[in-house]
């Protein structure tokens, strides 16, 4: 059995028994070339054309013809290219690190003969790697000193600071620098005003400064009670507003007239312990009952209550029964007439007798009620109404 390639860097793989008399010599070779793999450097000269990596098998790498160079770890281009150059690999898994050091300002791609292609521009090394298909960065592009490539940052000047660009510390005292990170020298000295465009969150620590002025979006203040009275808000811990528009200032607008007096809109509203004066009627509505062996009534709902009964009925006990309070209700036989109407036990009646209703076909009769207790409603009952 004859040797075989191995699948990615391509050192010789030797059958048993095979090459008797020289395994030494070749297996110092596939280690050497393994090596070269790791640590190597391949110097290459780019012209007026694209450079192919020399891919012979099995032989240790040498900076001469055939180079044995497309398994070694950097490749180094230099020469004159004239324009942007191909450096072209082979289409399997394999990273490198490339340098252009060219001399005449010429950027390289780096790819194999199809696939996507990368560009290391001049002056610039990168780590990239291939995938079989396509050839793409593993890492940002740095200069020999190990800063990373402007073209990836805003346009500005440049402090170089352990090889990340930030501003300046005038740049950052003066805010002139929006786009770069700041310095944290340049921090201990900023007076700009208008140079802060957005505030981030505090997570942790506290605000020492200076309080923020009412004009600059402040309130001027350190403590709840000075800031609603620098805000106009009333004196202490409790707001005081003149007026309040709720919406747009076209909208409505709540009012003070007196103290606990409020108004909507130039109308007054009434509080519920204050005895009132309506120059206004107040009209309620009616809520229909549903009609059944058993009609129920809930207080909470309504004061007065409609039902057409159609057949013979009880009107159960309200719930929800407020003392003082007061209604109606309608009741008006169908088309059918003749239907009766039984009450439950808070119903109370003159003379302590339930009123016998109209029972002329679509006739109503009403019940008027004053809740004396929780469970007892005076009744007064007017028939036969037209």
């Amino acid at each position: 059995m004859a040797s075989t390639a191995s699948d990615l860097i391509k050192f010789e793989k030797m059958a048993t028994g095979e090459k008797s008399g020289t395994w030494g010599t070749l297996a110092n070779q596939a280690m050497s070339r393994i090596e070269e793999a790791i640590a190597e450097i391949t110097n290459i000269t780019l012209a007026g054309s694209n450079y192919t990596l020399d891919d012979t098998q099995y032989l240790e790498h040498a900076d001469s013809t055939p180079a044995q160079e497309s398994h070694v770890a950097m490749i180094k281009a230099t020469g004159t290219p004239g324009a942007t150059r191909q450096v072209i690999v082979p289409l399997r898994n394999k990273q490198y690190i490339v340098w252009n050091a060219t001399t005449d300002a010429s950027d390289l791609t780096v790819g194999g003969a199809s696939g996507a292609t990368v560009t290391v521009s001049n002056g610039y090394m990168a780590r990239v790697f291939c995938d079989g298909t396509n050839v793409e960065f593993g890492g940002p592009l740095v200069t020999v000193a190990g800063v990373v490539s402007s073209s990836a940052l805003p346009a500005a000047s440049l402090t170089v600071v352990g090889g990340i660009e930030v501003a300046t510390v005038a740049e950052t005292n003066t805010g002139s620098d929006a786009t770069r990170a700041v310095s944290p020298d340049g921090l201990d000295g900023w007076t700009g005003s208008a140079q802060i465009a957005t505030v981030g969150t505090i997570t942790s620590g506290a605000w020492t400064g200076t309080d923020v002025a009412v004009a600059a979006g402040g309130t001027g203040a350190s403590s709840a009670s000075a800031a609603a009275t620098n805000l106009g808000l009333g004196t202490g811990d409790s707001p005081e507003f003149t007026a309040v528009n709720v919406g747009a200032s076209t909208d409505t607008t709540v009012t003070r007239v007196s103290a606990g007096v409020i108004a909507v809109e130039g109308d007054t509203v009434p509080m519920l312990a204050t005895a009132q004066t309506f120059s206004k009627a107040q009209s309620g509505s009616i809520t229909a009952l549903s009609d059944g062996a058993n009609i129920s009534v809930d207080l909470a709902l309504n004061n007065h209550f409609s039902v057409t009964l159609a057949g013979n009925r009880t009107l159960d006990n309200p719930t929800n029964i407020v003392a003082g309070t007061s209604g109606s209700f309608f009741i008006t036989q169908d088309a059918s007439g003749s239907r009766t109407l039984a009450y439950g036990s808070y119903y109370d009646f003159a003379g302590g007798t339930a009123p016998t209703l109209t029972t002329t076909a679509a006739k109503i009769d009403r019940i008027d009620y004053i809740a004396r207790t929780t469970t007892s409603l005076h009744c007064v009952f007017t028939g036969d109404l037209s």
